[in-house]
């Protein structure tokens, strides 16, 4: 799941110039999985495999967002616009 999502803060990092991008990525990502998506999932041997921070099913999804993210990698400035800014 890491690498997946680390996709998606590399790419809002560099399209933003900023590191905050990734702060409030990481906060809504722990707030969303911990705080209300682990309290709305009911509990079965099989949940925990699929569900929570640890699940596959948010390591499927990370995976889809590093696709979307590595084919949109052309939208990002290059190093030379960036060091002109």
């Amino acid at each position: 799941m890491v690498l997946g999502i680390s996709f998606l803060f590399a790419w809002m990092r560099l399209k933003s110039g900023s590191v905050w991008t990734g702060m409030f990525l990481h906060a809504s990502h722990n707030l969303f999985v911990q705080a209300f998506f682990d309290a709305q999932t009911r509990r079965t041997r099989v949940t925990g495999l699929w569900t929570t921070e640890f699940g596959a099913g948010l390591a499927v999804a990370a995976l889809v967002v590093a696709i979307i993210f590595y084919a949109k990698r052309g939208e990002l400035p290059t190093q030379r616009e960036s060091a002109r800014e």
